[in-house]
């Protein structure tokens, strides 16, 4: 028996394992608090040591960076910027702060300064895929779609193998309604990263209820959609898989899998936007009318 994908990736063989997704980039990781401060609890006496060691060595650069991430560990984010901006005022050209000075600047909500502060990390390091990738996904969070994509499209042509930016270029193309355009970027997501449980999940939703009926199809969905349950029975992958009961008419057992996509929303705290849409798409169920919303806001 064929894989579900098969249609949509012609020969590449996929295989769905239980895995998470890719580890950050090596540029990435200096984002992480100090080994200090892992375990629950144990960061504001991180904080407090570093800060001691920070007294004594004032002008290593490493080890205010380290202090600065603990800091966010913490919660304490204005505390957090103020270390970067020590480290750029010795440094301006530190690329790798002042993308951490961005990542600060978002749980700040200060998002145009934190646009700014990634934008400045490409002037000076293009290559640098974090801050690329962080630009991206702040423009597709801002609702530019066309930027977004842009930006996910760049990076993969300079890291074709870069998951999450095929992630973002595929659901850019789905939130422009590009519906063919986004299945050939999945296809070509998943021949890069056979193992995106992500990409699968943006596949089945498409195959299950895009718009575009020639791109739709109810019977691959449900296989990848079953799969995808068994692996995480999270309460998206069970919207998925009411999806694609929807899509083949099998309105009892998607209305089945929406109440439980809809409780365990509920449980995870989503959002009341959220819990609305998935309760008026249920709703559509139970009048017999699948989902043409592929994408759940």
């Amino acid at each position: 028996m064929k894989h579900p994908l098969s249609a949509l990736l012609g020969p590449v063989a996929i295989l769905l394992v239980a895995c998470g997704p890719q580890s950050p980039p090596a540029a990435d990781r200096s984002a992480r608090p100090s080994a200090e401060a892992e375990g629950a609890g144990a960061f504001d006496a991180a904080v407090e040591r570093l800060a001691t060691r920070l007294e004594q060595s004032p002008d290593d650069p490493s080890l205010r960076r380290n202090y600065a991430a603990t800091l966010m560990a913490a919660g304490r984010v204005d505390e957090a910027l103020t270390q970067y901006e020590s480290i750029l005022e010795r440094e301006p050209t530190d690329v790798d702060a002042r993308y951490l000075q961005g990542r600060a600047l978002i749980e700040a909500g200060r998002l145009d300064a934190a646009r700014r502060s990634y934008e400045m990390v490409l002037e000076v390091a293009p290559d640098h895929a974090p801050a690329r990738f962080a630009l991206a996904s702040l423009l597709q969070r801002q609702g530019d779609f066309e930027g977004a994509l842009a930006g996910f499209r760049e990076l993969l042509a300079r890291d074709p193998d870069y998951e999450r930016a095929h992630v973002g270029e595929a659901a850019c193309l789905m939130r422009l309604e590009r519906w063919t355009e986004a299945r050939a970027s999945i296809k070509a997501g998943l021949e890069a990263v056979p193992i995106s449980t992500a990409l699968a999940e943006l596949g089945a939703r498409l195959l299950a209820a895009a718009p575009a009926a020639e791109v739709r199809d109810g019977r691959q969905a449900l296989g990848l959609a079953e799969k995808l349950v068994r692996l995480n029975s999270s309460f998206q992958r069970q919207e998925i898989l009411a999806m694609a009961l929807a899509e083949l008419g099998r309105f009892e057992e998607a209305v089945e899998a929406q109440e439980r996509a809809l409780e365990g929303a509920r449980t995870a705290g989503a959002a009341a936007t959220r819990v609305a849409r998935m309760e008026s798409i249920l709703s559509g169920y139970r009048r017999s009318e699948p989902s043409r919303e592929p994408l759940v806001d």
